[in-house]
C-alpha cells in the first residue's frame, strides 16, 4: 500500500472509533441514569414504608 492509501485508511479507521466510543458513552451515560432513577424508586418506597412503620 502506498502511503496515501495508509493514510487515508487511518482517517476512516480513526472516525469509526470515535464514533464508537462516542456511542459507547452515551449508551453507557443512559444505563447510569437509569440506575440511579431504578435507586431513587426504591429509597422512595423504604421511606414510605419506614414512615408507616414508625
Amino acid at each position: 500500500m502506498r502511503p496515501t492509501q495508509v493514510a487515508h485508511v487511518v482517517g476512516i479507521l480513526a472516525s469509526q472509533i470515535a464514533r464508537m466510543l462516542a456511542l459507547d458513552f452515551s449508551v453507557g451515560l443512559l444505563l447510569f441514569s437509569r440506575t440511579l432513577r431504578r435507586m431513587q424508586r426504591i429509597f422512595r418506597e423504604d421511606q414510605t414504608i419506614l414512615r408507616h412503620l414508625g
